[in-house]
């Protein structure tokens, strides 16, 4: 198996070495904080258990075939429904919940990063033994205790979750070329601001405290892994249903207070894939002409408050929501085990691969990052940090070596990428 040079394939990031990876591993409730890495994760994947990531398959996807991946970005979420955030194009109403749907049965999880592992068949039934995810936790109120609510469930009945479609506008069509969108219901309660009833769930309540807080990765986020092997088994052909949302342990004063003295959640995601590659993550493929149910999903004021005519109690699917922003997967991982499934077995087609040959040392980094790439007659080096600002540019054009102060640079993560006519490679940066 051919193992690729690009943004991390798991949501666990590269910021640990494998001796200390599980070192100090700490009960938070019924979940378990891990401080993982992603090559620990996938030597975790074996022919009949394996984790499932929507986002990073799709993005494994569009590397292998034009060379590109994604940018990975945070956004924060409030229950609050005063709460506006203020962008660059004018202010917007925060989301209050968000959620996710696993379809397993994608044949997008079943590329040549995936080869020798589990394979989901349309007649195989399956576990979800865990799911996970990460996020930022900012806590400027240091003596409550928040929590952080996850619920997920599978085998919902028709009347939990049922087809439904919407016509996609022109801005839809024109870069994902369907006009039928189809989606799954996921259902949801305003009174707990969480999804609603699906007939076999389990719901998580995570302390969030100052030891939580403290308990971090090397750039600052939190990780969690969450046990749900006592679900049922699912049925074939089933998808897992996911929410999130946050709950503060303390007062907040409608049209007074904001986020900068207070405790929140910015949840991560890959950026949307438009306008052919453009270093984000392309999420509805319209290819499969409506049968892609892998979909994230979110709470807007509205539905938070049922305003929303007939999507009162329903989550919206992210990309019925906005024009611009449409296709944002958000970071859900799913350890999935099944006895009854086939396994990935894909040839590797070695044109799609960049010939940069790029390779970077020491990583983490906290001075001068060193960069090796075979010459070529045009090239650009870019660093990316985390919200996919372009922080640094440089002609690299017939140069085999260079290299980057990160001294300039805030502590996090980055992506390094490397556009030449030999093709797009990016690589992870961290700077400590």
């Amino acid at each position: 198996m051919k193992i690729k040079s690009t943004i991390s394939s798991s949501l666990f990031l590269l910021v640990f070495s494998a001796t200390a990876a599980f070192a100090g591993l700490q009960n938070v409730n019924e979940s378990t904080k891990i401080k993982a890495s992603s090559k620990l994760l996938q030597k975790s994947n074996t022919s009949t258990s394996r984790w499932f990531d929507y986002g990073d398959a799709i993005n494994n996807y569009y590397y292998n075939n034009v060379n590109d991946s994604s940018v990975i970005m945070s956004y924060p979420f409030f229950p609050d429904s005063t709460l506006k955030y203020n962008f660059s194009n004018g202010l917007s109403n925060t989301f209050h919940c968000i959620g996710n749907i696993l379809q397993p049965t994608d044949t997008l999880f079943n590329n040549v990063w995936y080869n020798d592992n589990l394979k989901l068949l349309p007649t195989s039934t399956y576990t979800v033994d865990s799911i996970a995810t990460e996020f930022f936790y900012i806590r400027n109120i240091t003596n409550v205790t928040d929590s952080l609510i996850i619920k997920v469930g599978v085998n919902p009945t028709a009347t939990q979750s049922g087809n439904r479609q919407f016509v996609a506008n022109v801005f839809f069509y024109d870069n994902f070329g369907d006009s039928l969108v189809k989606f799954k219901d996921v259902p949801y309660s305003s009174t707990k601001n969480e999804m609603g009833t699906i007939l076999n769930s389990k719901r998580i309540a995570i302390a969030l405290d100052s030891a939580f807080f403290a308990d971090t990765t090397e750039y600052g986020s939190n990780i969690i892994m969450i046990s749900t092997a006592d679900l049922q088994m699912a049925n074939a052909g089933s998808c897992v249903y996911t929410s999130m949302s946050f709950k503060p342990g303390f007062t907040w004063n409608l049209n007074t207070d904001t986020l900068n003295t207070k405790n929140y959640i910015r949840y991560f995601y890959y950026k949307e894939q438009k306008n052919n590659h453009d270093n984000v993550v392309r999420y509805y493929r319209g290819d499969v002409k409506g049968v892609d149910y892998n979909r994230s999903y979110i709470v807007p004021t509205n539905i938070r408050y049922n305003n929303a005519a007939t999507w009162n109690n329903k989550m919206y699917p992210r990309n019925a929501y906005s024009k611009a922003s449409t296709q944002d997967q958000y970071y859900f991982q799913y350890k999935i085990s099944s006895s009854n499934g086939g396994v990935v077995s894909v040839g590797i087609n070695e044109n799609s691969i960049s010939s940069n040959n790029l390779s970077i040392y020491p990583n983490p980094t906290s001075n001068i990052l060193y960069i090796k790439m075979n010459a070529s007659n045009t090239a650009t080096a870019k660093l990316i940090n985390i919200n996919g600002q372009v922080v640094y540019t440089e002609n690299v054009a017939n140069k085999t070596n260079t290299t980057i102060d990160m001294n300039t640079f805030a502590k996090g993560i980055y992506t390094l990428q490397i556009v030449s006519d030999k093709g797009v490679e990016t690589k992870k940066v961290i700077k400590n």
